[in-house]
């Protein structure tokens, strides 16, 4: 749902979008809905998800089409270029069929803010020449022609600001 003090800002919408422009499929289905004059979201998730709490308490997983740990990274990269602070067990869930990670709770990323979230200050971010090739392809010009009509300009330059960061972090 748009936050009322973000005007003309829907960041799960844009957190979808951004993920569908990376070919993450990290993002459940999300679209833009009216319901009783208000707009908001409305995200698909398949039934009998489980969150990470529950995948970590019973040590499942082993049967992952792709494993936990580039799917983490994956998370990792993507809460870092959205600069999403709210990552909690809860808005990681998965797809008990094949262990697929769903990441959810993006309404309060895209910011405007600079550098890390706090919670992946000690979290190795993984950026290979996939990533590297994927966040390259990131343009400004393609933030605006996908994003503007969900994030204001100040919060677009900011997500190109911190692909920039991520671009150079990589090349070091």
């Amino acid at each position: 749902t748009p936050d009322p003090r973000r005007k003309g800002t829907n960041a799960e919408l844009a957190a979808y979008r951004l993920d569908r422009l990376l070919e993450l499929e990290l993002v459940p289905v999300t679209v833009a809905r009216e319901l009783d004059g208000k707009q908001g979201t409305l995200q698909f998730l398949p039934s009998g998800v489980r969150d990470e709490a529950y995948r970590a308490a019973g040590g499942q997983s082993s049967s992952a089409q792709c494993p936990l740990r580039r799917q983490w990274n994956s998370m990792y990269i993507f809460d870092a270029l959205i600069y999403n602070d709210s990552r909690s067990a809860a808005s990681m869930v998965y797809d008990p069929g094949n262990w697929q990670l769903m990441s959810m709770g993006h309404a309060s990323a895209l910011s405007t803010k600079r550098g890390l979230p706090r919670y992946l200050a000690e979290i190795p971010l993984e950026l290979t020449s996939v990533w590297v090739d994927a966040l390259s392809g990131l343009t400004d010009e393609v933030l605006v022609q996908n994003l503007a009509d969900v994030l204001d300009k100040r919060r677009i330059r900011a997500l190109g600001s911190r692909r920039d960061a991520l671009l150079e972090r990589a090349a070091n």
